[in-house]
């Protein structure tokens, strides 16, 4: 793949400053290369971004001086000066939908449950099919409605050709076929156990004149197995080039440590990392708590105490994040999701009250003084000159006290700053919180894979786990289905204390 280059593998333990080695690597590049000679590329979107920011942030330069710090899709849209509006977007798929009696939106909601629907699932497996993550034989062989799959495939493509509208595997497949390579002589992959061998194709043709390769990743992290992510490339990448080990991690404290290291262990198919634990003030703490209530109840305290402490709540899949949420709403503790922010229920509730009063305007003393008792107000003396003070028949009504207590009430919001995110784990990986809670819940599949495929449901334990800064909480599963029995075989295996 990478014949005749300069190639480094840096393979790096959770927390032990990956990105940073790279950042320090671009340092000395800088010192002989123009900016703009120096790629970055990765996984996700997050990890592009973050990425630019630090470096832009570090030599002063601008995102325009490096115009290769994105992730591998960003860089084939660019590179192919493809448009916006040449994209299949949301608006393509409801036409598609309508057009074809297709239901191509990723969930449809059955009992108060979200579900794919079995068209999302096919359109995955085409996905697949194009990322070299499944043959046309297996896709002959699966179980699926092989007719309908292709099908709908070909009814997909033919929609697409229709409105000159490409979506994110044809622009990887695009640029593979027709795309020119790119004037860098540099180029750093981060994350590159997350990359499918599509990308890794992408990568080879845009590459193809760089002197130098920086591949940094751990496998140990591959979270995306499921949509054609190969770890096992970078393994092979490890064998054959130079490898730095970053080693220790600067985030996990003593104990988690240990447990992280019992869950590799276990992992089948691995690079041989060697691994050490941060220089140690405090061991940090492992807790197993029966249920979410007993989280909110040590969440709660710290939050009165306007502590700083930040918070993960993690789960295998969004599904099982419900009653974390409805733990803390019922403990009045406010938090964030990937979607944004939400309180607690009777914080909400009185905002919700506010607003009625204030819409509804008081028309009566009754409501004037309801509304004094809920919020406890005392006193609604308003200068007289307020020009926001305004009469309803006799009766005085100051908008502007109102208007100023819903003002209050949104700065004292703002004054929790609540560091509670409640999130999955796959959306957190590559971030970090002193506290991290897991929920151990598991479908039945997940469960099953502990069987089947025990390696994929290691590292995503391995990376909820290893997000925690200083305490670790393990939240038991609901029923039956979990992680439960393999954190109870990690115990016994290797003598864990929690």
């Amino acid at each position: 793949m990478f014949e005749g280059k300069e190639v480094k593998v840096l393979l790096a333990n959770a927390g032990a400053g990956k990105t940073s080695t790279l950042i320090k690597y671009i340092e000395e590049e800088l010192k002989t290369r123009r900016p703009e000679e120096i790629a970055f590329v990765t996984f996700t979107k997050k990890g592009a971004d973050e990425g630019l920011r630090r470096v832009c942030d570090k030599f002063r330069l601008t995102p325009e001086e490096l115009p290769y710090f994105r992730t591998l899709h960003s860089l084939t849209f660019h590179a192919l000066n493809l448009k916006v509006n040449q994209m299949f977007s949301a608006i393509d798929q409801k036409e598609f939908n309508k057009a074809y009696g297709y239901y191509l939106n990723r969930v449809e909601v059955s009992k108060g449950k979200a579900h794919p629907t079995k068209d999302s699932l096919y359109l995955d497996y085409y996905d697949l099919e194009r990322s070299n993550a499944l043959t046309s034989k297996q896709i002959a062989e699966s179980d699926i409605d092989v007719g309908y799959y292709h099908s709908l495939v070909q009814k997909y493509e033919e929609f697409k050709a229709n409105k000159c509208a490409v979506d994110f595997f044809d622009c990887l497949i695009k640029y593979v076929l027709e795309g020119d390579s790119l004037p860098c002589k540099v180029v750093m992959i981060d994350e590159a156990q997350d990359i499918t061998a599509l990308q890794w194709k992408v990568i080879e043709k845009a590459f193809k004149y760089a002197e130098k390769v920086y591949v940094a990743g751990d496998d140990k992290q591959s979270l995306y197995t499921y949509s054609g992510a190969r770890p096992d490339i970078l393994i092979k990448l490890a064998s054959q080039y130079p490898v730095v080990h970053l080693a220790k991690s600067y985030r996990i404290p003593l104990s988690v440590y240990r447990l992280a290291n019992a869950i590799t262990d276990f992992i089948g198919e691995k690079t041989e990392q060697m691994s050490e634990p941060r220089e140690e003030n405090g061991e940090g703490s492992i807790t197993q708590l029966s249920d979410t209530d007993r989280l909110a109840k040590i969440i709660s305290p710290v939050l009165e105490n306007k502590s700083k402490s930040s918070w993960f709540i993690l789960a295998r899949n969004k599904c099982f994040l419900d009653r974390a949420v409805t733990s803390l709403e019922d403990n009045l503790i406010p938090y964030w999701t990937v979607d944004g922010f939400f309180m607690g229920g009777e914080v909400m509730k009185r905002l919700t009250d506010y607003e009625s009063f204030r819409l509804e305007g008081f028309k009566s003393e009754d409501k004037r003084q309801q509304f004094a008792k809920k919020f406890g107000i005392t006193n609604f003396s308003v200068p007289f000159t307020d020009t926001n003070l305004f009469t309803e028949g006799r009766k005085w009504v100051y908008a502007s006290y109102i208007e100023k207590y819903g003002i209050e009430l949104l700065k004292e919001m703002c004054k929790w700053n609540p560091q509670v995110l409640v999130s999955t784990i796959h959306a957190q990986k590559g971030s970090e919180a002193e506290n991290v809670a897991v929920l151990l819940d598991a479908t039945r599949k997940t469960k099953r894979n502990v069987f089947e495929d025990i390696d994929e449901e290691l590292r995503c334990l391995y990376v909820a786990v290893t997000r925690t800064k200083k305490n670790l909480y393990l939240i038991d599963s609901k029923d039956s289905r979990g992680y439960d029995d393999l954190i109870t075989c990690l115990k016994n295996q290797f003598c864990l204390n929690f």
